[in-house]
């Protein structure tokens, strides 16, 4: 019955980010096991069901490695049946999740021309960039956070950002082509 809440638990945190901490608390209070064992349970169960889903495992071979471990074959059943009843939803979470790209914004830029300074008396160059990008680009635009990006940097140093750009975007063209 404790394996079964555990696993409810671990599937609720992953797909809606709650979880019963104090009721968790609870129960190892009063398993023989004591809290360490009950937390590294949780955290091996947490493991099998995430990486299951993350990487479609069949019900069967799951139940199989399950029992490989070490587990009774009750106990992977009970693990099998909420796997198999909560997959859909927590590949969906995955996929939601997994394989996000940063998402730009808005750029903007600026170059200021420095006639002297205390280390020299010849004139440089300083380019200043601000980038407004969104770290976890959503459809809800209530969720979206942008946040700005700003640094400065010398011109040689940008000669160079330039072209390790242009040999990472011809990288990535290469990918998508092949």
């Amino acid at each position: 019955a404790a394996i079964k809440y555990f696993l409810k638990q671990i599937i609720l945190n992953v797909i809606q980010g709650s979880f019963e901490t104090e009721k968790i608390l609870q129960l190892a209070s009063e398993a023989q096991d004591g809290l360490s064992d009950v937390k590294g349970s949780i955290a091996a169960l947490h493991f099998m069901i995430t990486n299951a889903a993350k990487y479609d495992v069949a019900e069967n071979i799951f139940v199989q490695e399950i029992q490989q471990l070490g587990l009774p074959k009750e106990n992977a059943d009970v693990i099998s049946l909420l796997y198999t009843n909560c997959k859909d939803r927590l590949r969906e979470k995955f996929a939601e999740t997994s394989y996000r790209v940063s998402k730009v914004l808005n750029t903007d830029w600026r170059v200021d021309k420095i006639l002297a300074s205390s280390n020299s008396n010849e004139t440089s160059y300083s380019i200043q960039l601000n980038i407004q990008y969104d770290q976890n680009p959503s459809t809800e635009p209530i969720k979206s956070t942008s946040q700005n990006m700003i640094f400065e940097m010398s011109l040689e140093k940008l000669d160079v950002m330039i072209y390790e750009l242009s040999k990472a975007k011809k990288l990535m063209d290469n990918i998508d082509t092949s």
